[in-house]
């Protein structure tokens, strides 16, 4: 097992190399939510580079339907275009409305077709999440035919 953490614009006075001197190897960084980009996605994926960090990324869902799930993937796509991740680009569904308002299918539906949009444009894909989420809110194994999964 790898030593990793996440990094958005709620991080911003992390030193990276002093992280890396105390055992972090990997960096995942917001790209962003919704459809609007982290606004310290530039400089988080910098300072990663700079200390050596292999990085990738993480996109917030705030979908609600198979086709706003599609919007966030072109926005998460245009976002992340300049850079060269080693790890995978995770999509991350933790909000309430989606828990709440969206059934099991709906949910799955979601992430496959986020990371199926991904793939397409030739990154890796996979869902962050926590084991209650992969176990009482999602088809798991349907999740797990389409993408890698990180567990927090």
């Amino acid at each position: 097992m790898k030593n990793g953490i996440d990094i958005s614009l709620f991080q911003t006075g992390i030193d990276l190399n002093k992280a890396k001197c105390e055992g972090v190897e990997f960096v995942i960084i917001r790209a962003g939510i919704g459809t609007i980009m982290d606004k310290e996605l530039v400089i988080n994926t910098l300072k990663a580079s700079a200390a050596e960090l292999p990085y990738g990324f993480y996109w917030h869902s705030m979908a609600l339907s198979v086709e706003e799930a599609v919007v966030e993937a072109k926005a998460c796509i245009a976002a992340i275009e300049p850079f060269q991740p080693a790890f995978p680009i995770f999509y991350d569904m933790e909000e309430q409305t989606q828990l709440i308002e969206l059934d099991t299918y709906t949910r799955t539906s979601i992430i496959s077709v986020f990371c199926e949009e991904l793939i397409k444009a030739g990154y890796m894909a996979g869902v962050y999440s926590n084991p209650s989420m992969l176990n009482d809110y999602l088809d798991r194994p349907k999740i797990s035919s389409v993408a890698g999964l990180l567990h927090f």
